[in-house]
């Protein structure tokens, strides 16, 4: 509520300062009414409405109702030309003319979304075309008005309207720019230069309007002086802001009305009202040309602008990307150095532990192979000649000796793997499987397996001891965990890109799925000492042959019908 009770008083302020502003601008104007019909060829008040209704707002129109009206009863009853109450009707009607011309307007640009009309060339042209448009309201009300009233005959009323027509046009397109212009103007920063180039123009166009007007120049009484004016808008609007270029066309208009009031000059034509209709439509083309090439301009200059200023933030957007990257490469190369030193650090500490279980399992060997041979020889002479837990606990000692040699020699293999200096050569797998069933043979014969190669094996690139490790754990593997039938290992190869699918597929006791990685990790065994023999570390080791190949090995199986290992290898 304190809100609205505050814009009033403001918005009644603007409207009796808009009335008051429209009222001595229109007594301005009626000084060169033709006649006593209120009609002029220069008519201010319509370039002053339409500023006000796009600065101020829509909501001022009143004011220009109020301040058309008042004065149009001023002038007619100074002039007597009608009895009162005609009067106040004549007048009313030719302020609802002159309200709605400029609401017109308004809506138009409102509707056009042009309202930059000093700031986008497009709203300029589109304010023009307004212009043109709105200025009949007014004119067709007035004329309309006049002749109804008898104030003008109908022979009168198309010189009657196209004064008024031409006449708000004029005012429009010459007041409203320079209203604008000054209402909010571009800060510009001054030079020498600048100062300079500003003050001579106006010195070169005072003395172009003197030649033009009082006819002392060598230019003579030819029209054609006229052109030279848009030589001159030409380098204004290329060296001064729009208040300047506005100041250059008040001071034009100015002059050119001056003299033709007092008969002088180029636009005198046979009647006084020709004369003024040609000098406005000399101002209205000064006015247009000018202000064209100066939003043009501007807008050009905006668009540098705005271009500037994107490619300076653009820039350091860029310099922080690049900043940043930079910290980041220095973050990256600080994680890569650390990184490469904790690599070495982690390959110092494997080489230490394969080192140590290395040297661990060779130690091991000698003592464990005297206590195994002790034990065998306490087996050999005190069998059956002492108690029966003796026996027991005799049979239970070489058997863990045994087993214990087992798993070091199994360890030295891994070890040896692990520490492998041997160089790749080629490698013909069809003359490694050769080799495994002749260390298999008497396995192979006690268990009646049979070994069928399904596919020629290719010739790869290897180490040729640990491909006959590799194939040997894996068909002594497929042998020992036979189930109820007779073991069958089926061998096959395939092509696949730049490296080959081998698999070796048995029809044992299989592996449950839970199980496929597990039988990959060391010393994991499936099954108790009293059903298989081994250390579990077989497949591991196949494994470790294999990635340090560059391929990888896994298992597929259905438990109780066999399963099938895969490995890839380079060709």
């Amino acid at each position: 509520m304190l809100s609205a009770n505050y814009s009033l008083p403001r918005r009644l302020l603007k409207i009796a300062a808009v009335a008051i502003v429209y009222y001595f601008a229109a007594r301005t104007g009626l000084l060169l009414q033709l006649g006593h019909t209120n009609s002029t060829p220069v008519w201010p008040p319509s370039g002053i409405a339409f500023a006000a209704l796009i600065l101020l707002g829509f909501e001022i129109w009143p004011g220009i109702m109020l301040g058309a009206f008042i004065a149009n009863v001023v002038v007619f009853e100074v002039n007597k030309v009608a009895g009162t109450p005609t009067i106040l009707f004549m007048s009313l009607c030719i302020s609802i003319g002159n309200s709605l011309e400029a609401i017109i307007g308004y809506y138009l640009l409102k509707r056009l979304k042009s309202f930059e009309v000093l700031g986008v060339a497009r709203d300029f042209a589109m304010f023009f075309i307004a212009v043109l448009i709105m200025c009949l309201a007014s004119s067709i009300v007035g004329a309309t008005t006049l002749l109804l009233n008898n104030i003008i005959t109908m022979p009168e009323y198309s010189s009657v309207w196209f004064t008024w027509w031409t006449g708000d046009v004029s005012g429009i397109i010459i007041l409203t720019p320079i209203i604008l212009s000054w209402w909010n103007p571009r800060k510009r920063e001054w030079n020498t230069t600048a100062i300079i180039q500003v003050a001579g123009l106006f010195i070169l166009l005072t003395l172009y309007l003197l030649a033009l007007f009082g006819n002392w120049s060598p230019l003579g009484i030819n029209k054609t002086r006229i052109f030279f004016i848009f030589l001159i808008i030409s380098l204004c609007v290329f060296c001064m802001s729009q208040r300047q270029i506005s100041l250059v066309i008040l001071g034009i208009s100015l002059s050119a009305i001056y003299a033709t009031y007092l008969g002088i000059g180029p636009f005198i034509e046979d009647s006084v009202n020709g004369s003024y209709i040609a000098l406005q439509a000399f101002l209205c083309v000064v006015s247009v040309t000018a202000m064209f090439l100066s939003t043009t301009l501007n807008e050009r200059r905006k668009t540098e602008e705005q271009l500037k200023e994107v490619n300076a933030k653009l820039e350091v957007k860029v310099t922080e990307r690049t900043q940043s990257i930079e910290r980041q490469k220095e973050e990256l190369t600080e994680m890569n150095s650390r990184l490469l030193e904790k690599t070495r650090e982690l390959e110092r500490i494997n080489k230490e532990s394969r080192s140590f279980a290395h040297a661990v399992s060779h130690d091991l060997r000698e003592p464990l192979r005297t206590i195994t041979s002790y034990l065998q020889l306490i087996e050999d002479r005190y069998k059956d000649k002492l108690d029966n837990d003796a026996d027991i606990f005799i049979d239970f000692a070489v058997e863990g000796a045994k087993r214990m040699n087992t798993l070091i020699d199994d360890m030295l293999i891994y070890s040896r793997i692990e520490h492998s200096n041997d160089s790749q050569v080629d490698v013909d797998l069809n003359d490694i499987i050769v080799l495994v069933k002749n260390n298999l043979q008497t396995t192979i014969q006690q268990n009646n397996a049979e070994i069928i190669i399904d596919t020629v094996l290719p010739a790869i690139t290897a180490e040729h001891y640990q491909m006959v490790q590799l194939f040997q754990n894996l068909v002594e593997n497929a042998i020992k965990y036979r189930g109820e039938r007779t073991p069958v290992i089926r061998i096959s190869a395939k092509k696949q890109a730049d490296e080959w699918l081998i698999s070796i597929s048995d029809n044992g006791i299989g592996i449950s799925k839970e199980h496929f990685d597990r039988v990959f990790i060391i010393f994991q065994r499936l099954h108790g000492w009293d059903q298989y023999e081994g250390t579990g570390i077989g497949l591991a080791i196949c494994k470790r042959i294999i990635e340090r190949h560059g391929g990888q090995i896994w298992v597929e199986s259905t438990e109780g019908n066999g399963a099938t290992f895969y490995f890839t290898i380079k060709g």
